[in-house]
């Protein structure tokens, strides 16, 4: 019998440089188990399942079993390299649900891949080397190796399911405050532009330029088609569906004064509604209505929403003027009226403590353009030359059409008053590009005083509509020689 050669005999529990090699790539697999969990889970149990076969090859290696480690190395090595390349693949095109760094399973085939070829290539050329006999004793010491790895393995992959439990807690936490911040949206948006929208919707039930009659209810309002759009109450953000059935639904559900929000998103304001009291309207201004936005809500569920945006109630009276409450009822005319916003603000710069000034000829916003008038009096007059006022207004429509122009000449004479036709007073311009607009009026208005002194001008134009402008002026009348010496 041949005597083993010294290089055999110096070999602890017979290993190799493959089977060392198998050994090392053993552990790395048994380390990197935890890392193949998903991003937002612990390890999955197909993780800790492959954690068991290598753990089994670090037991043989240790334990001096090298043909059974390579054999366990080669038998798992072979399926799992392909099998870990592909769900990297997959991971990284988001096809696993995994959500998980592709590349984790990349690094793990690849050690797989470089395992199985160690381990073939230790089993081919393992018969060419003798075998030294391993005491028991030493088999048993070995074993303290993979019991070490084993303990890290299982203390890494304890952090790892601590790091994946307390990220579920983390996104359970982030999808209930998102759930609250959805609940709760309602009761950071003002509805007071809401408000003033639903009043420009009355008045485009009534026409657009001459006004008619004013809806009786809500329910009238909802019914009638916007001739542009073909949606009921086709105004501003407001569509209630025009699906019969759920329009009547919604019907049957509210009187006839008082409906849901128009947006169906939002379900803690009412609105309700009564028509103009008096008798015929003025076709030119704004109906006489009463509007109101009441916030409802629940105060168990929402505590906190008193003296929130959305939970303020709104009342446009018949005067134009609107009320406002805090508290969780209607808005009555005794609450306190909203102030005008300042001139040249952005209106969004004051969602809910002011509101935007709209004239009653305005109606709301349905006549945004109102015409303005210019004055020109005379300050300094020598006799015998006469006085004048120069009249101008910037029509907008043929409603500003000048009806009369007068003045007061403040001299005891009687004042000139002049009727103006509509043909004179309404001009139409065209432009180069086709575009057809209304011309600016003028109209001068002569007087020769008598006597030399200082006389106060009272000049007023009238228009078709019933717009009436006035303006007042001082005029010096003096004789040649006296204007001379001043």
């Amino acid at each position: 019998m041949t005597a083993p050669d010294t290089a055999t005999q110096k070999r602890p529990h017979n290993f190799t440089p493959a089977s060392a090699f198998v050994l090392v790539m053993a552990i790395i697999s048994v380390l990197s188990v935890p890392g193949l969990g998903r991003d937002n889970a612990p390890p999955n149990a197909m993780a800790a399942v492959w954690l068991l076969p290598h753990l089994s090859i670090v037991v043989a290696m240790a334990a001096g079993f090298r043909v059974t480690g390579d054999t366990i190395a080669l038998v798992l090595g072979i399926p799992l390299a392909p099998l870990c390349a592909l769900l990297g693949v997959l991971a990284g095109l988001g096809g696993t649900g995994m959500q998980g760094p592709d590349d984790t399973f990349l690094l793990f085939g690849f050690v797989q891949a470089l395992m199985a070829i160690a381990a073939l290539f230790d089993l081919i050329h393992n018969r060419k080397l003798p075998f030294q006999p391993i005491a028991f004793r030493n088999r048993l010491v070995g074993l303290a190796l993979p019991v070490v790895v084993f303990m890290i393995g299982s203390a890494m992959t304890t952090a790892a399911v601590k790091r994946g439990h307390e990220k579920v807690r983390s996104l359970d936490v982030d999808r209930i405050l998102q759930a609250k911040f959805e609940r709760d949206r309602w009761m950071n948006k003002s509805d007071l532009d809401d408000l003033v929208k639903l009043a420009k919707c009355v008045e485009q039930f009534r026409g657009d330029s001459v006004a008619g009659p004013a809806p009786k209810n809500l329910h009238q309002l909802h019914d009638h088609k916007n001739p542009k759009t073909g949606y009921t109450l086709g105004c501003g953000p407001f569509y209630w569906p025009p699906d019969k059935d759920t329009a009547a639904k919604r019907g049957k559900t509210t009187s006839p004064d008082t409906a849901p929000h128009p947006n169906e998103s939002d379900e803690h304001h009412t609105v309700y509604y009564e028509p103009p009291k008096r008798g015929p309207l003025d076709r030119f201004h704004r109906a006489p209505i009463t509007l109101g936005i009441e916030a409802v809500w629940n105060s168990a569920d929402f505590p906190n929403a008193q003296g929130q945006p959305g939970a303020r109630s709104y009342l446009l009276d018949s005067d134009g003027k609107i009320h406002v409450t805090e508290e969780h009822r209607r808005a009555t005319a005794a609450d306190p009226v909203l102030p005008e916003c300042p001139k040249g603000t952005d209106e969004w710069s004051h969602p809910d403590t002011c509101v935007t000034h709209y004239d009653s000829r305005q109606r709301w916003g349905v006549s945004p353009g109102l015409p303005s008038a210019s004055f020109q009096i005379s300050d300094w007059v020598v006799l015998p030359d006469s006085a004048y006022v120069d009249f101008g207004i910037s029509q907008t429509s043929a409603l500003d059409s000048v009806r009369t122009v007068s003045v007061d000449w403040g001299d005891g004479s009687r004042p000139s008053v002049i009727l103006v036709p509509p043909k004179q007073s309404i001009t139409h311009h065209v432009a180069e590009d086709g575009e057809r607009s209304l011309r600016l009026f003028g109209l001068y208005v002569y007087h020769h005083y008598r006597r030399d002194t200082t006389f106060e001008i009272k000049a007023s134009l009238l228009t078709t509509s019933g717009d009436k402008f006035e303006k007042q002026g001082k005029v010096r009348v003096c004789k040649p020689e006296d204007c001379a010496r001043n």
